[in-house]
C-alpha cells in the first residue's frame, strides 16, 4: 500500500486526464511516473496556452521541503525546481522513476509549461509573419530583374 509521504493517508490510483497517477484523498498531492509527467502537464495546460501572455509573472509557491523518502519504494528524493525555476518545487525518485507533487505544485508546473508553449508559439507566428515580409520583398526584387532583362 502506498501512502502520502505529506499527511499519511493511502494514495488512491486513478487516470487524471488520460494519465494514470496516485492521488491522495486527503491533500490532493499526486504521484506521477516521471515519463508521463510532460503528458499530464500538455493536457493540463491546453487551454491554458492561448489565454496567458507567457510575459506574465509567476508568482513562486511558498517552499514546503522535499518529502522524507519515495512513497512507492522508499528511496531517496531529490528535490527540484520544475524547468529549473524555483517556482514549483516537486521531488523525484531516481530509483523508481517517479515525481511527488502538491496539487498547487502540479498547477504551477502547468502554468510554467503553458507559458512556455504560448512563448514558442508566438516566436513562431513572429517568425511566420518576417518571412511573409522577407516572400514579399523577394518576389519584388524578382518581378524588377525581370522586368530589367526584358527591357535591358
Amino acid at each position: 500500500m502506498t501512502t502520502c509521504p505529506r499527511c499519511r493517508t493511502r494514495l488512491t490510483p486513478r487516470t487524471f486526464h488520460g494519465v494514470d497517477i496516485h492521488i491522495c484523498a486527503g491533500c490532493t498531492g499526486t504521484l506521477v511516473p516521471q515519463r508521463r509527467l510532460i503528458a499530464l502537464l500538455e493536457q493540463l495546460s491546453a487551454r491554458m496556452v492561448t489565454r496567458i501572455d507567457p510575459r506574465d509573472p509567476i508568482e513562486p509557491l511558498p517552499e514546503r521541503g522535499p518529502i522524507d523518502s519515495c512513497p512507492q519504494c522508499a528511496g531517496t528524493i531529490e528535490h527540484f525546481g520544475y524547468s529549473g525555476l524555483p517556482l514549483a518545487m516537486l521531488d523525484r525518485c531516481t530509483r523508481c522513476a517517479v515525481v511527488w507533487c502538491d496539487m498547487d505544485e502540479l498547477g504551477v508546473a502547468a502554468l510554467i509549461y503553458a507559458r512556455t508553449h504560448a512563448h514558442a508559439v508566438s516566436k513562431q507566428k513572429e517568425l511566420e509573419h518576417w518571412q511573409q515580409g522577407l516572400d514579399k520583398r523577394a518576389d519584388i526584387i524578382i518581378r524588377n530583374r525581370i522586368v530589367a532583362s526584358l527591357l535591358g
